[in-house]
This record gives structure tokens, C-alpha cells and sequence, in this order.
């Protein structure tokens, strides 16, 4: 039994500190960069928000964005429109001139230049984007952070409590 609680702490602590890593690497590459999304090895993610993409892409999912890449036509890409970002199928690529269109839409969008697309949609996560919104709310984050504690506590407690039942049996 304390084999096994030794195990199960170690993990925790490895998750935990591994979570909090990546969020201060992502924090950190959009606060040097200056942008509006994160930048962790080149990749990036967003939440779907419209149903301009549905059956290959619905409301609710992430999408994982492979910044810089190259493009032709038929690769679905997220790019900056004012301060939206969209994601859509390339249509055509005209010269300096990309044309994009959602799958479910019936026309094409406005042209765009290449230096608005942020990168090529490499993966989807089918409706991730609660997780995210979930996991990314400054109140639940504090209260796992705390569930965190009061377990690391508990655990300590317990080792300790086994390491005096073991003394006084000797």
C-alpha cells in the first residue's frame, strides 16, 4: 500500500508540474509575441465558434493549427480577418490572393493575403473546445489548484499515519 501511494504521488506531481510548465510556456510565447494565440513549437490551437466547416468541422471543436506553413489548395487554414479568427478551406490561390470557403457555405469568402493565415489545420479534437473553456477559467484552475494541496496533504498524512501504525506494532 505505501509502494503504491509513493507511485501515485510521483505521477501526480510529474502531471502537475508538466501542466504547469506548458501553461507558463504558452503564457509566456503570447506575451513575447505579442499575438493573440499561443505558440508552443510552432503549433497553436483554436475553438471552433461557427458551423461554417460542419460534418469535417463542428461548433465546439479545437482545432490544432501547424503555424507557417505552406498551402494549396484544398488545406483547411485558420487565418485573422479583422479580430476574428476563421477557419476554412482554400479554394484557390491566385497569385499573392487566397481564396477560402467553409465547406458548408454556399460562396466564397473575400480574398485574403497569405501573411493573415496563421497556419494549416493539422488535427482536430471533436468538441475539446469545453474542456478548454472549462480548464482555462481562472476560478477552476484555482480550485484545482487547492484540490491539489488538500490531496498532497492528505496523502503525507496518510504515509505518515502508516509509518506510526508500523512503529508502534514493532
Amino acid at each position: 500500500m505505501k509502494y503504491i501511494l509513493k507511485i501515485f504521488k510521483l505521477c501526480f506531481w510529474i502531471i502537475f508540474i508538466l501542466l504547469l510548465l506548458i501553461n507558463v510556456v504558452l503564457l509566456f510565447s503570447k506575451f513575447v509575441s505579442k499575438k493573440d494565440y499561443f505558440n508552443l513549437f510552432g503549433y497553436t490551437y483554436f475553438e471552433v465558434l461557427s458551423g461554417s466547416m460542419s460534418d469535417e468541422i463542428n461548433i465546439g471543436d479545437i482545432v490544432l493549427v501547424k503555424l507557417n506553413s505552406r498551402y494549396n489548395v484544398g488545406d483547411v487554414v485558420t487565418y485573422k480577418s479583422y479580430s476574428h479568427f476563421i477557419t476554412h478551406r482554400i479554394v484557390k490561390i491566385d497569385n499573392d490572393k487566397i481564396i477560402t470557403k467553409g465547406d458548408a457555405n454556399n460562396i466564397n469568402d473575400d480574398p485574403i493575403n497569405q501573411n493573415q493565415i496563421i497556419g494549416k489545420v493539422v488535427k482536430r479534437l471533436k468538441r475539446a473546445g469545453i474542456y478548454i473553456k472549462v480548464f482555462m477559467n481562472f476560478k477552476v484552475i484555482v480550485l484545482i489548484f487547492m484540490m491539489i494541496m488538500v490531496s498532497a496533504y492528505i496523502f503525507s498524512e496518510i504515509e505518515v499515519g502508516n509509518d506510526y501504525s508500523e512503529k508502534k506494532v514493532n
